[in-house]
């Protein structure tokens, strides 16, 4: 089964973005060339499926696919844009 993670941010200029995985574990870097289905565009909050290659850069995702399900929203309406520690999932379901 590949790895379940949710969209932290995708820039579309640059084709590149994060994704953070569900459970535990870093964040995995996203390219536009990995994705399926969806012209090279993620948006925040989708969850998605994705296989995990690690490359010179670090952890990648691969075959990047649309998961069965809504978006996430946030919580508190404040996007994350990462960089400290989160004490409890800011995210709930939103079919």
């Amino acid at each position: 089964m590949s790895p379940c993670g949710v969209v932290k941010w995708f820039d579309l200029g640059r084709g590149i973005g994060l994704i953070s995985q569900e459970g535990a574990g870093p964040d995995i870097r996203a390219e536009a060339s990995a994705i399926h289905g969806r012209d090279g565009r993620l948006r925040q909050g989708e969850e998605v499926l994705f296989d995990v290659t690690l490359d010179s850069a670090g952890l990648r995702a691969d075959n990047i696919r649309r998961a069965q399900g809504g978006l996430r929203t946030q919580v508190s309406g404040v996007p994350y844009r990462g960089g400290g520690a989160v004490e409890a999932d800011p995210w709930e379901w939103t079919p």
